[in-house]
């Protein structure tokens, strides 16, 4: 039997709401976020792509700064990619032009300053999605956006298209 190496693409979402209490986080992050992070940076082979929400990333830079050290390694020899949206996980469709774009530049801003990573793509909050989402996610540069399988579905596109 020969051996075959595939790509699956892995994208890892990390979000809190903009008011979750401390002792929370700090349960999410001991249970999943610390864990699985520790478990990835072992396998320096494995690629894969995270998103969080602004604000937990901004709790994790002031309350977890062995996991934020540990995710600037792991960027710094290519195993992650971070990928923006929102800073505070809006719903683009209910809220102005300029605040889509200035959510989007806050948290591509924080990530190229703390990881040195340049984001190319986006998280839809709450998987919602709008024809003119392409347009106003290219004027920020981002090059692609994670689409919830089912937006393809609507389009005419059977599960075993996608598979």
């Amino acid at each position: 039997m020969t051996s075959k190496s595939i790509n699956l693409p892995i994208v890892f979402h990390f979000h809190q709401p903009v008011d979750q209490l401390d002792f929370i986080f700090d349960d999410v992050y001991e249970k999943s976020y610390g864990p699985l992070i520790d478990k990835i940076f072992e396998y320096s082979t494995v690629k894969i792509t995270l998103h969080f929400s602004g604000n937990l990333l901004e709790w994790l830079l002031e309350n977890k700064p062995e996991f934020i050290d540990k995710l600037k390694i792991m960027a710094s020899r290519g195993q992650i990619e971070i990928i923006g949206g929102g800073y505070y996980e809006p719903i683009f469709a209910i809220i102005p032009y300029r605040d889509r774009i200035a959510q989007i530049k806050k948290l591509s801003d924080l990530i190229k300053r703390e990881f040195n990573l340049d984001v190319k793509g986006a998280w839809l909050s709450e998987r919602v999605w709008e024809p003119n989402y392409p347009s106003f996610l290219n004027d920020v540069g981002l090059k692609y956006v994670i689409v919830d399988d089912n937006h393809f579905r609507s389009t005419g596109i059977t599960e075993e298209d996608t598979l």
